[in-house]
């Protein structure tokens, strides 16, 4: 998804292109996949301000690195049906995605919101 979605736009292979060569990205490239990969202020204000928790709540992308070693868990796990090794810091910028997309449709969830 996150591949797609830069690859769609010619800054996007901007970033590959720099990610490609350094394997890391600048300041300024990170904030550039971040402007396309986030949706507008809009967005985010008209979920905030509904009243139904989205259902199902949708997954948000993590950063490149974690989505391409997801990527390449998931092809492994079809051919073997090996699980996927998940680092520590694999699980917390996942984690930390996931608590930005909550707090973007609300800020204090109910505890069923959250179960």
């Amino acid at each position: 998804k996150v591949y797609t979605v830069l690859r769609s736009n010619p800054k996007g292979e901007e970033i590959f292109s720099e990610y490609n060569k350094t394997k890391t990205m600048s300041d300024a490239t990170r904030q550039q996949m971040i402007s396309i990969l986030c949706p507008s202020a809009f967005i985010r204000n008209y979920l905030r301000s509904i009243s139904e928790w989205p259902s199902p709540f949708p997954i948000p992308v993590s950063s490149y690195d974690v989505e391409q070693k997801l990527c390449k868990g998931n092809k492994a796990y079809e051919r073997t049906k090996n699980d996927v090794s998940i680092t520590r810091d694999m699980k917390m910028n996942i984690l930390d995605q996931i608590v930005l997309a909550v707090f973007e449709v609300k800020a204090h969830p109910d505890q069923d919101q959250i179960e």
